[in-house]
């Protein structure tokens, strides 16, 4: 079966950089702590209160975690998918 390709191509393992990596992993961190904030109020960007955007910058932040896994080789999504 076929993936399709992403929008932002990842760079493969050899072509990393060491600076960029470093970034990565300390937006992973940060997305993390983000999305772990249990009171909601001291790191909230766009308050949740708001209807339908509310939710909006935990959804960024999901997706930028996930690029994050992504990018350091793990798949995310072959939890669910067919055993072999």
């Amino acid at each position: 079966m076929k993936h399709k390709k992403d929008i932002i191509e990842l760079p493969t393992h050899e072509n990393r950089s060491w600076f960029k990596s470093i970034g990565m992993v300390m937006a992973g961190i940060i997305c993390v702590i983000y999305l772990l904030n249990p009171d909601a109020g001291v790191l909230e960007l766009i308050p949740d209160n708001i209807p339908i955007i509310g939710n909006l910058d935990e959804v960024a932040a999901t997706i930028l975690l996930l690029k994050v896994i992504k990018y350091f080789g793990w798949n995310p999504f072959g939890l669910w998918g067919k055993k072999k």
